[in-house]
């Protein structure tokens, strides 16, 4: 490989170019090519190029890769977060509606409606996202006026964050609901 500023200016020692211009270009190739002492390069597109700018291209990857990796991830465990708020939701509104069933059964069978209403709910919804055994679901407040009877559901998950940037230890979400039927 030849050493940058090697070469000519493209003729020999009498042919100068014949316009102002091209003279002015011929010089200005001169100047560039032997303004620096001579150093390893190559050649693309008639471009030179120093054999050292292959390391920053790394390092500005590092970087910027980095950053890009950190917002992908945050991304991702953000979503997660998302997701399981809207398993927890998904688990209160069947909870709720396994209350309505088990209520109207009491009903039906000639009981108040609030007969085995309370405490923690057994048969607790299933989701595919969810922990059956870290899921709690509880009723509470059940109350009958008349013939309408409420009920307040309330289901609750702990949810860890994978990143740490995100908060430490465990956050629990918690989902409640009131139930009305008659």
């Amino acid at each position: 490989m030849p050493w940058c500023g090697s070469g000519s200016l493209g003729g020999g020692v009498n042919s100068a170019p014949q316009t102002p211009h091209l003279l002015f270009l011929a010089y200005w190739r001169w100047l560039v090519l032997h303004s620096r002492a001579p150093r390893r390069c190559r050649v693309e597109n008639g471009v030179r190029r120093s054999r050292g700018r292959r390391g920053a291209a790394t390092i500005e990857f590092a970087l910027i890769g980095s950053a890009f990796l950190m917002l992908l991830l945050g991304g991702m465990d953000a979503a997660r977060y998302l997701a399981t708020i809207e398993a927890v939701r998904s688990a209160s509104a069947e909870a709720a509606r396994m209350a309505v069933l088990r209520g109207s059964a009491n009903l039906n069978a000639g009981s108040a409606a609030c007969t085995g209403l309370a405490g923690p709910l057994s048969g607790t919804p299933r989701s595919p996202l969810l922990d059956a055994a870290a899921l709690s679901v509880a009723l509470s407040g059940c109350t009958t006026s008349g013939t309408v009877t409420s009920v307040t559901v309330t289901a609750s998950y702990p949810f860890a964050f994978a990143l740490p940037w995100f908060g430490t230890g465990e956050r629990v979400i918690t989902e409640a609901g009131q139930v009305v039927f008659n």
